[in-house]
């Protein structure tokens, strides 16, 4: 019924179907999975401590000169995946502290039910997957805000039983 939606599921489905991805391609969905790949190669290189918080640019641009990723070198995108971007900048220390900030509310709300914190998360968990939210102070303030919001509430309605 929206032809602009049908148009982006479709690309979505054929730069996951398709083997071949062009090095120079622009377009998001196909252009994400060369720059998981040249985040991951960071990653080998800087696996404890990362690149630093200030660099991780710097790196992913140098790693896609390297691997020929002209488009997305061109458009200078991060990682596209906060998991990768704060291993690629934190290393697995602060990937493990990630991990950490969203398993420990998930179980304390599967323990302690709270369908709305609960929902909050998997779908955070999800965005984190496909865009780098950390990486703007928009999408680290919306999930600091709501994220303090639900878990002082989710305490505070505990703590009041």
């Amino acid at each position: 019924m929206v032809p602009e939606i049908k148009g982006r599921f479709d690309n979505a489905v054929n730069a996951l179907s398709n083997e071949h991805v062009s090095k120079s391609d622009s377009e998001s969905t196909a252009v994400r999975m060369l720059v998981w790949g040249a985040s991951k190669n960071i990653i080998k290189e800087n696996i404890i401590a990362g690149v630093g918080t200030g660099d991780a640019k710097d790196a992913l641009m140098a790693q896609y000169q390297v691997e020929g990723l002209t488009g997305a070198y061109e458009k200078g995108l991060n990682a596209h995946n906060t998991f990768l971007q704060i291993f690629v900048a934190l290393g697995s220390i602060g990937f493990v502290l990630l991990l950490i900030n969203l398993l420990m509310p998930l179980a304390y709300c599967l323990k302690h039910p709270n369908n709305l914190y609960v929902l909050f998360l998997l779908i955070t968990i999800f965005n984190f997957t496909v865009e780098s939210m950390l990486e703007t102070q928009a999408g680290v303030m919306f999930y600091a805000f709501i994220n303090s919001l639900l878990c002082f509430s989710a305490s505070f309605n505990y703590s009041k039983k």
